[in-house]
């Protein structure tokens, strides 16, 4: 009975102790914060609770922010759950904040996506650099150039698969076929194993990724999954995303075991201690840390996922863009017959990737409106942004959403303006008002890489094919996702072209 009463007093005198321990956190943070405003609390978490998916959850974030922020310094701040949230729309803010040592981790919502059994993507510390660091050497300019052969390649046998919707001019979804490109491509390029997915069509990832990320990005927000992972990762909610997430993993234990067993065979070493692919790292990280099969495959899920899901997105968002603004797709169709032809089957060369400058224009006016809405980073001290300070503990959300629509910044901020991007009007706008890749230590290895890839792909589509849909511009509704993505989903209306050569 001694016993019993000792436990039952430990157990309750360490619930006080973190209860006092968080309300004297929570006193702090509102001192510090004061001159921020607050969405009201419990509406907050009412509204949030009734979040069905993620529409839902986009339009009330956007809803909620267009009431409360302080318009002038696009900053306000709130509750979810038991985190104190401050979201940034500012560019000097989001600059300091991006740029800062003290506010590189990433916030524990990211580890939601462990559900997924992701690997690069939530990790934080010395294990995250240990796996990111080795991407700055493998995604450099001479290793791209090395690889347009297979991006040409698999673009060209794109081309060939759609061509049966061509014919009758029916509806394709196009992200769908677009990530099997994006999958092939990266699994030669980064994993050294081809999984060909545009002929195989075997794991249907887009779909499996998207179920599961929509589910994981409500569970972050709504009670009683906020509350933490401990929590959630327990709830059925959970067991519906490691069911999507298997689709991945076995894809990735696939392209693994198929680098392995190309180094068997040939007896490839790693040269000079260099890694040539990133498979390589990953495989060497396996043997530092001893880790098994499916260990080693959740490390490959991240640099996977981030190679086939962002930029089948954003190259379906381009296609429709264009197909909803026909001036803008005219006048890519014809930069690219002037610089290059309209014969598909010759492969395209750097210098005319580089001279693609209508095209860039229209991928960045994409990518501007259709970026990631958020980035979550945790303040692990006190950041002070000139008027207003962020508490140490805080959630530091940079809405990029916001901030690429921010009228300081944009001459048609709401609207598809590819002409930001002119010399012209970049001169006018500061360099923090766009971050289509994050910033500092936590940006994207992979820019160059993912543009050239959508270049070659775009390029010869368009000179391939004609893209049509009924939906308008002011008819677009959004959602969230790794990316601001269109609800009513990418299907569009395909159509041959015919070459001005003949």
């Amino acid at each position: 009975m001694l016993v019993f009463t000792v436990l039952i007093s430990t157990v309750v005198s360490y619930i006080i102790w973190r209860l006092v321990l968080f309300i004297s956190w929570v006193n702090r943070t509102s001192n510090i914060a004061q001159n921020i405003p607050l969405m009201p609390v419990i509406q907050n978490m009412i509204n949030y609770y009734k979040i069905k998916n993620s529409q839902e959850m986009y339009d009330t974030f956007i809803r909620e922010c267009g009431i409360y922020m302080d318009k002038e310094n696009q900053i306000v701040r709130n509750w979810v759950g038991v985190k104190h949230v401050v979201s940034l729309g500012n560019p000097k803010h989001i600059e300091t904040v991006l740029s800062s040592h003290d506010a590189a981790q990433k916030d524990s919502s990211y580890e939601y996506f462990n559900l997924y059994q992701s690997g690069l993507f939530t990790l934080n510390g010395s294990r995250w650099a240990e796996l990111r660091k080795p991407l700055n050497k493998i995604l450099t300019k001479p290793m791209i150039e090395s690889n347009l052969g297979v991006f040409n390649e698999k673009a060209i046998k794109l081309s060939d698969v759609l061509s049966k919707f061509a014919e009758n001019g029916d509806t394709v979804d196009m992200r769908h076929y677009l990530a099997n490109y994006s999958v092939d491509t990266i699994s030669i390029t980064g994993y050294g194993h081809n999984l060909n997915e545009l002929e195989n069509n075997k794991w249907n990832l887009s779909k499996n990724l998207d179920s599961a990320i929509a589910i994981i990005l409500k569970m972050m927000v709504k009670v009683p999954y906020c509350l933490g992972l401990a929590v959630a990762k327990h709830t059925k909610e959970a067991q519906k995303v490691r069911g999507y997430a298997k689709y991945v993993l076995d894809a990735c234990t696939e392209v693994m075991n198929g680098r392995l067993e190309t180094k068997k065979k040939s007896g490839e070493t790693i040269i000079g201690g260099e890694q040539l692919l990133y498979s390589d790292v990953l495989i060497e990280a396996a043997k530092k840390y001893n880790l098994n099969q499916q260990q080693t495959a959740n490390l490959a899920v991240d640099f996977l996922i981030a190679g086939f899901d962002t930029s089948s997105v954003v190259v379906a968002t381009i296609l429709l863009m264009l197909a909803i603004f026909p001036e803008h797709e005219e006048g890519v169709y014809n930069e690219q017959v002037n610089l290059v032809g309209d014969d598909t089957s010759v492969p395209l060369t750097w210098e005319q990737l580089s001279n693609m400058h209508y095209l860039t224009r229209v991928i960045k006016e994409t990518v501007r409106l259709h970026c990631p809405p958020f980035i979550g980073r945790i303040a692990s001290n006190d950041i002070d942004l000139g008027k207003h300070k962020i508490p140490k503990g805080s959630v530091i959300l940079i809405a990029l959403y916001l901030l690429h629509r921010n009228p300081s910044c944009w001459s048609h901020p709401t609207e598809f303006y590819p002409d930001h991007f002119l010399r012209e009007e970049t001169a006018t706008r500061p360099k923090s008002a766009y971050y289509p890749f994050s910033w500092g230590p936590r940006s994207c290895p992979g820019k160059l890489y993912s543009m050239i890839s959508m270049k070659v792909v775009l390029s010869i589509l368009i000179r391939k094919y004609k893209f049509e849909t009924d939906l308008k511009f002011e008819d677009l509704k959004h959602k969230n996702g790794l990316l601001l993505e269109i609800a009513q989903g990418y299907h569009l209306r395909i159509k041959p072209r015919h070459p001005k050569s003949q």
